[in-house]
């Protein structure tokens, strides 16, 4: 079960996310961002071979987050994003 700060830094990792993705999924040599327009939405974050971000939402604002694991994917994400 994830804290609430966990889920907070999730929905905050999504908003970066879909900067990136803005017209499609996107892929670097460290991080690939999957997106599928919805309703439901959903993106999944990969970090090398691994996932570290599942979320889902409505766009009435209710969102799941099925899978978050912190690390230093979130620094790349951050700074990818704000690039």
């Amino acid at each position: 079960m994830l804290k609430p700060k966990q889920i907070k830094q999730a929905l905050a990792a999504r908003d970066l996310a879909l900067q990136l993705v803005t017209f499609g999924n996107y892929s670097d040599d460290r991080m690939r961002i999957e997106h599928k327009a919805g309703p439901p939405h959903e993106i999944t974050i990969f970090w090398t071979e691994f996932k570290v971000l599942s979320v889902v939402w409505h766009d009435d604002g209710r969102a799941v987050v099925a899978r978050y694991r912190g690390g230093p994917w979130e620094w790349w994400l951050k700074r990818k994003a704000v690039i």
